[in-house]
């Protein structure tokens, strides 16, 4: 199994060798090697990316010229520099792109939405690409939810069971026999196809994936 660490969080540092760290991320649980070129001192971030893609800017004004892009899901430490900004290593965020870290809120179903697009990633739980297990991980983190990391425990672990003949209501959790997604309407879901997070009818997810198998409410 496959995960990733995400800009802004920390990792807990078990070993190291060479040029790798062994450790685990306090975040989803997963346990294996990273880079130790890809870590810094930690300082505390204070906002979380809630925007598949938000650009880092120049300047506070949004006619600024773009210096890259933080995905949703990223921390930052933030410091609001306007009404419309705030300024974050490296540049400068739009303030609706940003949500505090101490008040995640969101419905579960509005954060998988806003994942549409993002592109399909072994391992991935970003905006910057994801899986079926990461989609999920990521809307219950945006809804104040720790989640499982991986589809099995997710499965077995996450909320509340429901039975097979319960209607189909936003927020809900589906799980197939290796997929999942989160229902949007009585009719269709948000999931990780092979190419994107997409929007689709959940006639067409059981027609690929098979029969939903467990069906959770959060």
């Amino acid at each position: 199994m496959r995960s990733e660490i995400l800009a802004g969080e920390p990792f807990d540092a078990l070993e190291f060798s060479g040029n790798h760290i062994w450790g685990v991320s306090p975040i989803d649980g997963s346990v294996g090697f990273v880079d130790a070129d890809a870590f810094t001192a930690f300082w505390a971030p204070t906002h979380i990316v809630a925007v598949r893609s938000a650009n880092v800017r120049a300047l506070p004004s949004r006619d600024s010229s773009s210096l890259g892009a933080l995905a949703m899901g990223n921390c930052v430490a933030a410091i609001r520099s306007s009404e419309s900004a705030f300024e974050v290593d490296g540049g400068y965020v739009d303030a609706d792109a940003l949500l505090p870290l101490n008040a995640l809120s969101l419905d579960i179903a509005t954060a998988a939405e806003c994942l549409v697009g993002a592109p399909a990633r072994p391992g991935g739980r970003s905006g910057a690409g994801l899986d079926a297990a990461g989609l999920v991980f990521l809307a219950l983190w945006f809804a104040g939810i720790q989640a499982p990391r991986f589809l099995d425990l997710q499965s077995a672990e996450m909320g509340m069971n429901l039975a097979e003949t319960a209607p189909f209501v936003r927020g809900q959790i589906l799980f197939f026999e290796d997929h999942a997604a989160v229902v949007a309407d009585a009719q269709n879901a948000v999931h990780v196809d092979t190419n994107a997070a997409v929007r689709a009818p959940i006639e067409a997810l059981i027609a690929t994936h098979g029969p939903v198998v467990r069906r959770r409410q959060p």
